[in-house]
Formats: C-alpha cells, sequence, structure tokens
C-alpha cells in the first residue's frame, strides 16, 4: 500500500468535519471522493497533504507517517491541486518548473525543462507557454495548476475538483490524463468530484463520505441507486450505456416524494 489513512479525525476549531476515516490506496490506482458540499472532501485532500494534520489518527506514505517527514520529502511525494489558483505576471512555463522545486538542488537543468515542455504539450498548453498567467481564462489557469502538479513527478496525485472551469472537452481530456499517468506511472490519483459520471468514467475506486465519516467505499459494486440516493437525498437511475455507465436523476420520483410528504404533513396537521 502506497497510501494508508489510519483512523484519522478533524475538527476545525471544536467542530467535528472528520471522523474515524480510514482507508487504504495501491499503486495504479484513482479514487474519487464523492459527497454532498461540506463532507469533508477537501478537508482529507488537505490531511493526506499535511497542510492540515489530524487530531487522531495517522496518515502514511509507504509505510512512513506524514508527520516524520520534511515539508520537501513530502512534496517530492506528493502534488496538490486545489479548487482556487491566483493569477501573475509568470509565464505559464514558469508556472509549470515551480512543479520541479522539489527536486532541484541549486538550479533548473535539461531534464527540468524537458518534462515541464512534455507536460506542455501533453495538456495542449504549449502555444500558450510564454503567456502571462493574467492572460489566461480560468479554465487554462486550471490546466496550468494541473501541469504544475504533474511536473513534480508524484507518487500521490491529489485534485480538489480539477474540471472546475472546464469545458467538455477540456474534462475528459485532463481527466483520461490523469488516468493514465496514474497507471502508466504507478502513482496514486485521489481526485475529489461532484459530477459522478466523470468519476465512473475514470475513476477505479470510489469513496463516499457523508455525516463526517465513510458512508461507502470500494469498486464500481458500491455505485449503486440506493447508496447514491442515501448519499445526496436524490433517486437516481443507472444504467449501461456502451462501455460506460451512467447515473441519471430520476426527479420525477423526487417531486413524487416530496408531494406525498406534503400530504402527510397536511394530514398530520388536521
Amino acid at each position: 500500500m502506497i497510501i494508508q489513512v489510519e483512523d484519522v479525525s478533524f475538527c476545525y476549531r471544536s467542530t467535528p468535519v472528520l471522523e474515524n476515516v480510514h482507508f487504504s490506496l495501491n499503486r495504479g490506482e484513482l479514487l474519487a471522493i464523492l459527497g454532498n458540499n461540506g463532507a469533508g472532501k477537501s478537508t482529507l485532500l488537505k490531511l493526506i497533504n499535511r497542510i492540515l494534520i489530524p487530531h487522531r489518527g495517522t496518515v502514511r506514505i509507504d509505510g512512513r507517517a506524514l508527520q516524520s517527514m520534511k515539508r520537501r520529502e513530502i512534496a517530492q511525494k506528493v502534488a496538490y491541486v486545489a479548487q482556487r489558483h491566483e493569477k501573475s505576471s509568470m509565464t505559464v512555463f514558469d508556472a509549470v518548473l515551480l512543479g520541479r522545486i522539489p527536486h532541484i538542488h541549486w538550479d533548473t537543468g535539461r531534464r527540468d525543462n524537458e518534462i515541464v515542455e512534455r507536460i506542455l504539450h501533453q495538456l495542449r498548453l504549449a502555444p500558450y507557454s510564454l503567456r502571462p498567467l493574467t492572460e489566461l481564462s480560468g479554465g487554462e489557469l486550471q490546466k496550468v495548476a494541473i501541469a504544475r502538479a504533474l511536473a513534480q513527478e508524484p507518487d500521490v496525485l491529489l485534485l480538489d475538483e480539477p474540471t472546475n472551469n472546464l469545458d467538455l472537452r477540456n474534462q475528459l481530456e485532463v481527466l483520461a490524463l490523469v488516468r493514465d499517468l496514474v497507471r502508466s506511472h504507478a502513482m496514486v490519483g485521489i481526485v475529489v468530484l461532484h459530477e459522478l459520471n466523470l468519476a465512473m468514467r475514470y475513476a477505479d475506486r470510489f469513496l463516499f463520505l457523508k455525516d463526517r465519516t465513510i458512508f461507502a467505499a470500494g469498486g464500481r459494486e458500491i455505485m449503486t441507486p440506493e447508496t447514491i440516493e442515501q448519499v445526496y437525498g436524490v433517486p437516481v437511475a443507472v444504467h449501461r450505456f456502451g462501455h460506460h455507465t451512467v447515473i441519471i436523476p430520476m426527479e420525477e420520483r423526487l417531486q413524487e416524494e416530496r408531494l406525498q410528504e406534503q400530504e402527510m404533513k397536511l394530514r398530520h396537521s388536521l
């Protein structure tokens, strides 16, 4: 196991956010963390990257506890893409080159530049390499942040809603690239997503957070209408179309259930 999250709990001040979270991942696996807003998904990513420190429990990478590792060691093994990214006058090339900092001792070398150039081509960012970040759209800036993380050549890649601000083509391209790199480079990928169909299309493992802890975790066998409805409170249908499984919200049934609830309340009030 490259990642082990062992009974991790965390509070913001005195408010519990996560309790007794426990899971592990092997190399080559891409995990989608799912759940409603405020379920603790982003917090969990920050705990795995030691941006936050668990109040209880331990996170291990290759058997080593994060608490025992120096920040540079963590940066050599873990890359993190946050939800929001600030613009600056730095060029796209230089912004992506920052991902090489954990591996640089004195100055950048030929290999560092080659890695950046390769990733810029993979993400179709090469034409923007000399453009300042201030001239990029939100979607282009998101891809630059992902490129910088990939330039770290991490063992663990953490992405917090990486498809935000991306159009459909770029959503598919970015997640396909992440999935392929996780497999070909024997990394672990952990991605927070709201779009269940993207998760079904690209992830190998799934973890639902609800009520501050893990509600369900596993492979595709847990992606059932029952589990999804219990987590989100929305009835869904799960269908197979060709090679892909699609999750469809059943709005009509939800409306019927709400009408029935209103009728029951009305009867009780009479």
